[in-house]
């Protein structure tokens, strides 16, 4: 359902807001902004002290997921409005209680399902979590159907949302019918060869698209990422560097909820420097390390620092290293941690850059200490994918293969037809895991999945599904003009 409010430049007005809560307002999969709160012990407040909360203007401490103002008491925990302290700012304390207006709506969580320490605001039906490890993330990430539920409520006040970097909008194109078959994405370094991929996933699952047309570039019009659909399989190319891989799966979430797709797993395929592993190896990542080789990503928000963990799959990745022992390829699969960094060259300790202030001798110490500390490898989006993944509570793996072992040097020297089948090891352990998932026996057609040999329903050469003619040329033009 798609629902059109008013705006004004501060946001939402208070008669919208009012007609929100009014009408309980429903969400596009389903449940009302409290059915989540009729499952736990909390009420909600009455309609005009939700509003209140979103029009309270005191300088208190703030929800996660709405505009509500929070203030914290006793413990020393910001007892006094003034208290900027960085003590103070942390969102959701146990000794948080409402002001004297009742402006406030957070509750302290004791039930033991949701987990203990988590906090839920009343005027926008959204947890706030204060330590993740303790709340159950599907709760803020899941409808009860298993589609992907945003953290982000801002998203239904909107006309239409425009996923600039992938030329698609929610109510230019029919995101529905165009995705909601997908069940895995896969993204990976560069435009070719994930296009190359999306042809070799279309044969290894039997995947059949109309005689005489080819794939199509759904995303051409943003002249920045590529996105190819077989069938369930999503293929898309993420760029380089943990901006890049950010943007990218900012706007491939958002279109997994707005396509309502249930439970995708998703998978970066890429390359990498090895550490004390040869080139040609298939390495799994365990965990994702900044160049601190802490597992987590931090970023500025509004001004403050915000820390994700870079938590990946385990089950996920133990399933992998499981498939690749059941083949016998001529060539090693391991798991470890990853390093991943913001810099090809010095952040990564090469001796072949622009610049170097260092030795050769300082450059083999500081691998050596990594070595140690049990990273397996080096790339630069690992840490952004798992952050993001986790945070939105979908299973994710990264799976990479080394080009060369940066113990014995810093170029990549292998022949172009090396690299490109060694490209491919990756990719095809993935598509082992796709095809395991889908129920195709490896190497034979299989009777148990009847919709890939009916009639193809995702985007090749013909006309893309679209909700309005006017408003897809709109994205189009938003999209390659947009920086």
């Amino acid at each position: 359902m798609s629902l059109l409010i008013p705006k004004s430049p501060s946001g939402p007005t208070l008669e919208a807001l009012n007609e929100v809560e009014q009408n309980q307002l429903e969400k596009p999969h389903g449940e009302s902004l409290n059915d989540f709160t009729s499952k736990s012990s909390y009420t909600n407040k009455s309609t005009k002290a939700s509003v209140d909360c979103r029009r309270n203007t005191a300088s208190l401490k703030g929800c996660h997921f709405c505009s509500a103002r929070m203030r914290y008491t006793s413990s020393g925990i910001g007892s006094s409005e003034e208290d900027d302290s960085e003590s103070s700012t942390e969102v959701g304390d146990p000794n948080h209680v409402s002001d004297t207006q009742g402006n406030c709506n957070v509750s302290s969580d004791k039930d033991e399902k949701i987990g203990v320490g988590s906090k839920f605001c009343n005027a926008c039906d959204y947890w706030n979590p204060v330590d993740e490890e303790n709340v159950n993330i599907r709760q803020l990430t899941r409808y009860s159907n298993g589609t992907i539920k945003l953290r982000n409520p801002h998203i239904n006040f909107m006309d239409q949302d425009i996923l600039y970097h992938l030329a698609l909008g929610s109510e230019s194109h029919d995101l529905i019918e165009m995705f909601h078959d997908v069940k895995f994405v896969c993204i990976g370094g560069t435009p070719k060869r994930m296009e190359e991929f999306a042809y070799y996933i279309m044969k290894e699952i039997d995947y059949k698209i109309p005689a005489g047309t080819q794939l199509l570039d759904i995303s051409q019009y943003s002249y920045r990422y590529s996105m190819y659909k077989t069938g369930p399989v999503l293929s898309i190319s993420h760029g380089m560097g943990i901006p890049s891989v950010s943007i990218l799966l900012h706007e491939v979430i958002k279109l997994m909820y707005h396509a309502k797709v249930c439970d995708p797993i998703f998978f970066r395929i890429g390359t990498c420097g090895g550490i004390g592993i040869d080139g040609g190896t298939v390495i799994i990542t365990e965990e994702a390390l900044n160049s601190d080789l802490k597992s987590y990503q931090e970023l500025t928000v509004l001004g403050k620092k915000v820390r994700r963990p870079g938590k990946l799959d385990k089950r996920l990745c133990d399933e992998l290293l499981g498939i690749s022992r059941e083949t016998q390829e001529p060539y090693d699969t391991v798991s470890g941690k990853t390093m991943c960094t913001d810099d090809f060259y010095e952040g990564q300790g090469r001796l072949d850059g622009a610049f170097c202030d260092y030795s050769e001798k300082e450059k083999m110490s500081y691998i050596s200490h990594l070595q140690r500390s049990g990273v397996t490898n080096i790339e630069m989006e690992s840490l952004a994918f798992a952050a993001l993944t986790h945070h939105a509570g979908i299973r994710a793996a990264v799976v990479c293969v080394s080009l060369l072992d940066r113990i014995r040097g810093d170029q990549v020297l292998a022949p172009k037809e090396v690299l490109n089948e060694w490209q491919r090891r990756p990719q095809k352990l993935v598509a082992r895991y796709i095809k395991k998932q889908l129920g195709l026996v490896p190497h034979r057609r299989s009777p148990t999945i009847p919709e890939l040999s009916s009639p193809c329903q995702c985007p090749h050469t013909t006309v893309m599904p679209v909700k309005s003619p006017r408003r897809i040329t709109m994205v189009q033009q938003e999209s390659q003009s947009y920086d």
